[in-house]
């Protein structure tokens, strides 16, 4: 394969190391757990609508790949998949074959036998989720982002759900976390009407009056997530008064009405309610196919944030969730040889502060300060939308930067695909090659060349 990079003799590119018919697939997912790859699911072929049922374990130390006997396995594509307990394997939502599900299904690896968990008292899950993520935040808890739906609509704007997974009882709970550990830092998700007068004046030292707020505003405006409590009930709602006090109780100035840096949705005040935090009211930007990625955020404690790339026509990126230090009970595997490779890598380009715009179902792992993306489908052009560019988002200053890598390799290019990280390596796995079409039967190895 040819090697791609900068001409200053920095490259990378992706090493094939193994090759099986089992492993062609797309919009499958693949997940790392006792140091085997678990594909489940998937499409088989470009413009086929019926999901794959099986499920096919690659051993990445001896390269073989062997399908699972197990019967009973999810029919799913378009789905997302979590390691819970250092056991389980379990499938979050997807597309069946007829309509999207929000449905849990887990593999017990111990035993190599499928499972049909149910939902337990209480629980309020999405109509149904496909081209969602699933992030997990501690060994029994997953974060999960993306548009509701059923067989043919979606919401026109994304929501981000907690699902709490009870191994024991086989049984899974979409519902209320409670209150946010911490509050995102105002540097990030807060603006004040001062700051914004004084951006759109030149930079001003002397902010423009704040103009009184009203319904209208909060249309084309930023929603009110993921930390905010709710306004009071809806009657009250209907009038600004309480929100505005509710701002002098939280000590922040008059004409300083929180804006989170979610993008347009149909939020509304008077469709709040003020009887608890709910994960379900937390809504985002309306993205499909994008990715999550929980990062570190920088200081002497750092904390972790999860940030949504791509899924839409932005390049910003979206906080799906904050937690301070020592709060989160899930860290991401350590990889430090890699995370090497990849800064001197970055070392030798230019950083910028836009991300790539209108990408959609790529890949997206995340090694230490480092989201590393790769392919996936762009939005921008009409034609040629495949993708092989490498982009690496470095977290390590404030603000974050992104990197761009490019690709001339028309082999290299991927969509539906899945990037795993195992024994310090990052493995490619899967999707549809530069066709759209056609699903790639290998698995390839990131190589950096510094």
């Amino acid at each position: 394969m040819a090697l791609a990079g900068s001409p200053g003799g920095a490259g990378w590119t992706w090493r094939p190391v193994a090759r099986d018919a089992l492993l062609a697939r797309a919009f499958h997912s693949c997940t790392e757990l006792r140091g085997r790859f678990y594909l489940v699911g998937g499409l088989p072929a470009g413009g086929a609508t019926a999901p794959s049922g099986d499920t096919v374990v690659f051993d990445p130390a001896g390269g073989q790949a062997v399908r699972l006997g197990a019967r009973g396995g999810p029919r799913r594509s378009h789905h997302d998949a979590a390691p819970v307990g250092g056991r389980w394997l379990c499938v979050v939502g997807g597309w069946d074959g007829s309509r999207r599900v929000a449905t849990v299904a887990a593999l017990d690896t111990e035993r190599g036998a499928w499972e049909a968990w149910s939902a337990a008292p209480g629980s309020r899950p999405p109509a149904g989720l496909s081209s969602h993520t699933c992030t997990p935040v501690s060994d029994r808890e997953l974060r999960v982002a993306g548009r509701e739906g059923g067989t043919r609509t979606q919401r026109r704007y994304g929501s981000v759900y907690t699902l709490r997974l009870d191994p024991g009882a086989r049984t899974y709970r979409y519902g209320t976390p409670g209150p946010a550990p911490s509050p995102v830092p105002s540097s990030v998700l807060w603006k004040s009407a001062g700051e914004q007068n004084r951006r759109h004046s030149g930079h001003s030292r002397t902010p423009a009056p704040a103009s009184p707020r009203t319904h209208r505003d909060y249309d084309s405006e930023l929603a009110l997530c993921p930390v905010l409590p709710s306004l009071s009930h809806p009657t009250a709602a209907r009038s600004l008064p309480p929100l505005h006090a509710w701002h002098h109780r939280k000590g922040l100035g008059k004409g300083q009405y929180s804006t989170c840096i979610f993008q347009k949705t149909q939020l509304r005040p008077e469709l709040l309610h003020i009887h608890s935090y709910k994960e379900e009211g937390c809504h985002t930007a309306s993205r499909s196919g994008h990715c999550a990625a929980l990062l570190q955020t920088p200081g002497p404690r750092p904390g972790h944030q999860l940030l949504l790339f791509g899924g839409c026509n932005s390049a910003e990126p979206e906080v799906a969730g904050h937690w301070s230090h020592g709060k989160l009970g899930e860290e991401p595997p350590a990889a430090p040889h890699l995370r090497e490779q990849l800064a001197r890598l970055v070392s030798t380009g230019q950083g910028s502060r836009q991300g790539p715009r209108g990408l959609r179902h790529h890949s997206c792992s995340v090694v230490g300060p480092f989201a590393v993306l790769f392919g996936g489908e762009t939005l921008t052009r009409a034609r040629d939308t495949i993708c092989n560019d490498l982009y690496i988002y470095d977290t390590r200053r404030s603000p974050p930067s992104w990197f761009h890598f490019p690709c001339t390799d028309q082999g290299l290019k991927r969509v539906g695909h899945r990037t795993c990280l195992w024994n310090d390596q990052l493995y490619l796995v899967g999707g549809f090659g530069e066709d759209g079409r056609t699903p790639c039967p290998q698995v390839c190895i990131l190589d950096l060349f510094i």
